[in-house]
């Protein structure tokens, strides 16, 4: 609702756009020195079920060559609502313990870097790539 159309958007269209917020979504990156899941035959890509988790799943973002190890995740839904409380430190902590957990090894308490991007804090969208539509849209 923040963004203003020099043509104006039908009437239809504009009221869906009031009504039916984006979804919640923290997009986070974690990086390591090297990729240490690979010793175990394990890549960074998962799939983690859980409601105490707060993630679903993982993408491997290691290039190619093994540079720039990460492991990027994202926090959905009520998972992000309920972590964005937290400090950026936190969240990184929260999901470093996690793959410590999944990945069988203590290296990955030990990260080199984190990045992370809270959609619901943008402020032209105020949310990101998916949405859900309220009873009464």
């Amino acid at each position: 609702m923040k963004i203003h159309f020099n043509r104006p958007l039908p009437m239809m269209r504009n009221q869906l756009i009031t009504r039916v917020p984006l979804g919640s979504i923290i997009k986070c990156i974690v990086y390591y020195n090297q990729p240490f899941r690979r010793k175990k035959d394990h890549c960074g890509t998962m799939i983690i079920e859980g409601e105490e988790a707060p993630i679903s799943y993982t993408l491997d973002d290691t290039k190619p060559d093994g540079s720039y190890a990460a492991i990027m995740e994202f926090i959905l839904a009520h998972k992000a609502r309920k972590l964005a409380r937290l400090t950026k430190e936190e969240r990184m902590k929260k999901l470093c313990e996690l793959y410590a957990k999944v990945l069988g090894s203590q290296e990955a308490l030990k990260p080199s870097h984190y990045e992370e991007k809270n959609w619901c804090e943008e402020q032209d969208s105020g949310g990101c790539y998916t949405t859900y539509f309220p009873p009464g849209s």
